[in-house]
């Protein structure tokens, strides 16, 4: 199966299950007695939209990274309050470096992935970790789990440095991590030229 096949089924789904969810209990009561008081059958609309809400945010959960720039709501070069602001409190911050001077916001966006923003005031490398079943890929379609092979099938370009467990292609500002041939975490980075 394609991969631009197995995204639509997902859509498809998620789609579906969105359109459960505007039957709610309340609205079929309604439509079954009509001559009730409406104060009875009234719909709550906040719990109807928070539902919709978590479907949509299903919905969007797909990351695409970009190499050398990151993701199209959170990028390099962002201060790292700008990302808080934009993603949320992160589910932790680690202090590091020998100075103490770098920050790394680390997020679980899903059970499959990590990402961690890291710099001293702006954003400067982002490492997302995942296993297959992530939300995560490339524009490529690179996705968790690949094999090595193939990712330097689907890229094409030499890679400017190959280590036993890396593909670094810093020309592009992005490396490939594998654990036992597959990918197990992708480094963006500002592109060298």
């Amino acid at each position: 199966m394609k991969i631009s096949e197995i995204f639509r089924c997902r859509h498809l789904l998620c789609a579906f299950v969105l359109s459960l969810t505007t039957l709610s209990p309340y609205a079929i009561a309604q439509s079954e007695t009509d001559d009730e008081v409406q104060s009875d059958t009234t719909v709550d609309s906040t719990a109807a939209d928070s539902q919709r809400a978590k479907i949509l945010d299903y919905l969007s959960k797909e990351r695409v990274v970009i190499p050398g720039v990151g993701f199209e709501n959170a990028r390099l070069g962002a201060s790292l309050d700008e990302i808080r602001i934009r993603l949320g409190e992160p589910d932790s911050v680690r202090v590091t470096g020998l100075l103490k001077n770098t920050r790394e916001l680390l997020y679980r966006p899903d059970d499959n992935t990590i990402i961690v923003f890291g710099g001293r005031d702006v954003v400067d490398e982002i490492t997302i970790q995942g296993v297959q079943g992530s939300f995560t890929r490339t524009r490529k379609g690179i996705t968790f789990g690949m094999k090595r092979s193939r990712i330097r099938r689907i890229i094409f370009d030499e890679p400017d440095k190959i280590r036993k467990n890396r593909l670094e292609y810093r020309s592009q500002g992005i490396n490939f991590v594998f654990d036992n041939d597959l990918l197990t975490r992708m480094v963006v980075y500002s592109r060298e030229d």
